[in-house]
Formats: C-alpha cells, sequence, structure tokens
C-alpha cells in the first residue's frame, strides 16, 4: 500500500510599522536609529535561539520568559505582528497549553526570521 505524503511549506511574511521605524529614526537620527535597530535585530535573533532551546529542553517557563521579552524589542522597531505571536507564546504558557506553545513558537520563530531579514534589507533604512 502506498501513501501520498504532501509537505506542507510554512511561511510567515513579516509586516513592518513603517511609522515606528520613521518616528525612530526621526527621534534619534538616522545613524544612531540605525544602531538601535541593528542591536535590536541582534537582541531578537539571540533569544529566538534560546527559546528554541528552551523549548526542545521542556523549559517552558523560560520560553514565556524569553517570549515576553521580545515583545518589547520588536515594538521598539516596528515588528507589531512579532509582538503580537511573542504575546501570543506567553499566553500558551501562562495557560500550560503545551500542543498550541509548540505550534505557536514555531510560528514565532518562522515569523522572526522574515522579520528579522525584512527589517535589515528595509528600502528606506539607511544601509
Amino acid at each position: 500500500m502506498t501513501q501520498n505524503v504532501s509537505k506542507i511549506q510554512l511561511t510567515e511574511d513579516a509586516q513592518i510599522c513603517v511609522k515606528s521605524l520613521t518616528l525612530l529614526r526621526e527621534s534619534l537620527g538616522t545613524e544612531c536609529s540605525q544602531e538601535v535597530i541593528e542591536r535590536a535585530v541582534f537582541e531578537i535573533s539571540e533569544r529566538l535561539e534560546k527559546i528554541e532551546l528552551a523549548l526542545v529542553g521542556g523549559e517552558v517557563q523560560v520560553v514565556g520568559k524569553l517570549s515576553k521579552s521580545l515583545i518589547g524589542v520588536a515594538e521598539q522597531i516596528g515588528l507589531m505582528r512579532f509582538s503580537r505571536v511573542a504575546k501570543d507564546v506567553v499566553i500558551c504558557v501562562q495557560s500550560q497549553d503545551r500542543i498550541a506553545l509548540a505550534a505557536v513558537t514555531q510560528r514565532l520563530l518562522r515569523l522572526g526570521d522574515s522579520s528579522l531579514f525584512a527589517t535589515m534589507h528595509y528600502p528606506e533604512m539607511p544601509y
């Protein structure tokens, strides 16, 4: 008996709030805002790696704590959708729903990849 297996390619489109980036640039200037964005991208990337390791290790509270720490950083550089998904991860941890936590965390990781890439390659950024 043969079975047909379909592979689903999951992707998440980044959503950048241009207004947040413009406000950041106007308040800090081009050079300083660029530094803030680069530092935030680095922090988010590092925390996402830790979240992935904590999830694999079953450290649910660590996943929640790290996800909560992503919210403000993401909002600072206009990653509102990413911030909402990080909030969803925190809710999954608080409700102790491990099935939803695994799914939502994977979404956060996918969205993190596309969001960080889009932020660093945003057309209006002076790179």
